[in-house]
C-alpha cells in the first residue's frame, strides 16, 4: 500500500490510496484553495459507497451512491436504475 498526492492540471489536489496500483480506499480531491472538491471511496479501482461534490466555496453539490459492484445507485437522494 502506497498513498500518493499529485496536483492536476486545474491545480486541485489528489491525495488517496493505491493497493497494486489501483486505487483502494478514500480519495480527496481539493481546490488549489484549500477546500475539499470532492471525496470518494473505492475497493480496488471499483467506486463504492456515497461519493460526495462541493463547489470550491464548500457547498455540497451533488452526491452520487455506488453499489459495491460500482453501478450508480443514486444520484442526489434520487433513485437510478443501475441496469442503464
Amino acid at each position: 500500500m502506497s498513498s500518493y498526492t499529485k496536483t492536476r492540471s486545474d491545480g486541485c489536489t489528489v491525495t488517496g490510496t493505491l493497493v497494486d496500483n489501483k486505487v483502494n480506499g478514500t480519495v480527496t480531491v481539493a481546490y488549489p484553495n484549500g477546500v475539499i472538491k470532492s471525496v470518494e471511496y473505492y475497493d480496488m479501482n471499483i467506486p463504492i459507497g456515497v461519493h460526495e461534490f462541493w463547489d470550491d466555496q464548500g457547498n455540497l453539490q451533488h452526491t452520487i451512491t455506488y453499489n459495491d459492484e460500482g453501478q450508480v445507485i443514486e444520484q442526489d437522494g434520487h433513485p437510478v436504475d443501475p441496469t442503464r
